[in-house]
């Protein structure tokens, strides 16, 4: 696809030169030649087959501003009763690429046996307004099927079904559709009548319909002379994306939001007020490293990036590669060759406006009132846990402005473990927690005793009573008591459950609790840390008896994630408190600097402990 400034934006996958995969920008040059610029899309994922960058199958410009991904990928299917693997499904996924959010929108399970090509081949994906549409083939209770339309609430993640077959409505196979202004057009075979016909959903009335008869009314179908002719009527309905016009309010433009993540190194964003005229903001602004100049800028001193603009909204893929002299003298690098060098983890910089010079499309000049012209920003460390800025906040599960944070892993791919400290056998776990991709933390109640005793006890497994792992798809493994093994008192046969938990770890800030105690299991997690709503799928009650023991409490982290609050309380054996909350650990991390980082999150224990990335 194109931005709305000459870049042509396109997704690379090498099966043998992964380092050059991700999303691929091009924009030739008014005086000849072109820039050319990679964003690295591992914050995403892995590609297919192999640990390097993927590649979207898909790339969506939306009339925000965004620019949407489509990836595939998969999981293993596990049987919850018998723990036995049953096969392996695939799923497409969507991400808002830019500006930065590595919480996936949608995730779609395809099934086992089916692959993302033919799945994605029946149906487009298709984002405006804040809502996303893409279609799906439904099962119904008497052996047939039929196809729905979803419309997803990017912001909510809420879905409304159009075309729904449900209490008598007519079930339609769709042969395409297509959004367009507001309208989705579609041709589809009426099986309940075998006529095919061509309807109309207006999508702004569905979005308003407060009653089933206003829905209803959103729905124009009429039958067509045959099913070619209604293809084509949808297939030939151009889709642009809205642009609106406008008009000299004599009001010059601001800056809406600058879009910094300091755990995202290769990319930035800015939301404008209205349309500027995007020559004047690309000759007045300016990126550059405030901690350590280096030699790898322009002659102004500022790093070179890629400006991608759609609708109201400026991207920024920093590239600081160093120049290098080619034959006959010229410095190639940053945005004229093939490599993309993001941003220096720990370094500072700062995304800069001239005062003057930027314009609207009429001329009036931008204003600074609240934000502008300068946007600072202090890059996350290279790996390990540090204290920084809290991004999104709910006031009832936080209030601060400073939160723990979770870089990645010093090794791609290791699960790192930190020892929180000594804790009693019945025990509650509560923090405020938000996922920054997919995988949430693991939480496990260590039996130190046990791995001391290495003739005895010989493995991880032996010293591990419960572990939690959190996420979309949440895994809990405890010891039950082993009427098989008299001669090893203590360590408990090993269980294991798990549930798909798409209410946990989803991108929003939550307040999980995990009590231990008695022979009970129990996950709640609360959306105002006031009200707890418990798993029941994964609650266990034949957890094996613990007396005495050195028990030890470790976190472990993969993937990037924010935690606060961390409370480590004392139960009584029948769940209730035993003191009062946070008795054993009270970690609240705000307005504390990163020389105060408890030293719980300073050293990973996994080595030391041989503990597996599983």
């Amino acid at each position: 696809t194109v931005d709305d400034h000459g870049t042509v934006i396109f997704g690379q996958e090498s099966w043998h030169g992964e380092g050059n995969n991700g999303l691929r920008f091009v924009r030739p040059l008014s005086t000849g030649g072109i820039e050319k610029a990679l964003l690295d899309t591992t914050l995403f994922g892995k590609s297919n087959g192999s640990w390097g960058a993927p590649s979207p199958h898909k790339i969506i410009t939306a009339d925000n501003g965004r620019i949407y991904g489509v990836f595939s990928g998969g999981r293993d299917l596990v049987n919850s009763e018998t723990g036995e693997f049953e096969g392996w499904t695939q799923t497409l996924t969507v991400y808002q690429l830019l500006p930065y959010n590595p919480v996936p929108r949608l995730e779609i399970d395809m099934g086992e046996g089916r692959d993302w090509w033919s799945w994605m081949g029946r149906t487009p994906f298709q984002i405006a307004g804040g809502y996303l549409y893409y279609s799906e083939e439904v099962e119904l209770a008497n052996g047939s099927t039929a196809d729905i339309i979803k419309m997803m609430n990017l912001d909510t993640r809420e879905v409304t079904i159009l075309l729904s077959p449900a209490n008598g409505a007519p079930r339609y196979s769709l042969y395409n559709w297509r959004l367009s202004g507001g309208v989705l057009f579609f041709s589809a075979l009426n099986q309940s009548e075998n006529v095919v016909v061509t309807g109309e959903i207006n999508t702004s009335a569905v979005q308003a319909a407060t009653t089933s008869d206003e829905f209803l009314a959103a729905l124009t179908v009429n039958e067509a002379a045959e099913a070619t002719d209604a293809i084509d009527d949808v297939q030939d309905i151009e889709v642009i994306r809205e642009v609106a016009v406008a008009e000299n309010d004599g009001v010059g433009p601001t800056v809406l939001q600058a879009h910094q993540d300091m755990d995202n190194l290769y990319s930035m964003s800015v939301d404008f007020s209205k349309a500027v005229d995007k020559d004047s903001v690309e000759a007045n602004l300016t990126l550059t490293n405030t901690s350590t100049p280096a030699d790898n800028t322009l002659e102004n001193g500022s790093i070179p990036f890629m400006k991608v603009w759609i609708a109201n909204t400026l991207h920024v893929i920093p590239d600081t590669d160093s120049f290098v002299a080619n034959e006959i003298g010229e410095l190639i690098g940053g945005l004229n060759n093939n490599t993309t060098s993001p941003l220096d983890a720990g370094e500072s910089y700062s995304l800069s406006f001239a005062t003057s010079g930027v314009t609207d499309t009429f001329g009036n000049a931008m204003t600074f009132d609240t934000l502008g012209p300068d946007f600072p920003i202090t890059m996350r460390p290279d790996n390990g846990f540090y204290i920084g800025n809290l991004t999104s906040t709910i006031a009832e599960a936080l209030g601060d402005t400073e939160v723990l944070r979770y870089a990645g892993p010093s090794s791609f791919g290791s699960l790192e473990a930190y020892d929180m400290g000594t804790v009693p056998a019945n025990v509650r776990v509560e923090f405020s927690a938000r996922n920054l991709s997919w995988e949430g933390p693991t939480i496990v109640l260590w039996d130190q005793e046990h791995y001391d005793n290495p003739e005895v006890f010989s493995d991880e497994w032996q010293s591990t009573i419960v572990k939690f792992r959190l996420g979309g798809w949440t895994d809990v493994e405890w010891k039950a008591p082993d009427v098989h093994c008299p001669e090893c008192p203590g360590t408990g046969m090993g269980m294991w459950d798990n549930a798909n938990t798409p209410e946990l770890f989803n991108g929003q800030w939550k307040r999980y609790r995990l009590d231990i105690y008695g022979t009970n299991i129990v996950i709640s997690h609360s959306a105002d840390g006031v009200n707890y709503t418990e798993i029941e799928d994964l609650t266990q009650s034949d957890l094996n008896t613990r007396s005495g023991g050195d028990y030890r409490l470790l976190l472990r982290v993969r993937e990037a994630i924010e935690f606060d609050n961390l409370q480590i309380s004392t139960l009584n054996s029948d769940g209730s408190l035993a003191t009062t909350a946070g008795d054993v650990v009270d970690h609240d991390f705000d307005d504390e600097a990163n020389d105060d980082l408890p030293s719980a999150y300073q050293t990973n224990v996994k080595d030391s402990l041989g503990l597996h990335d599983w």
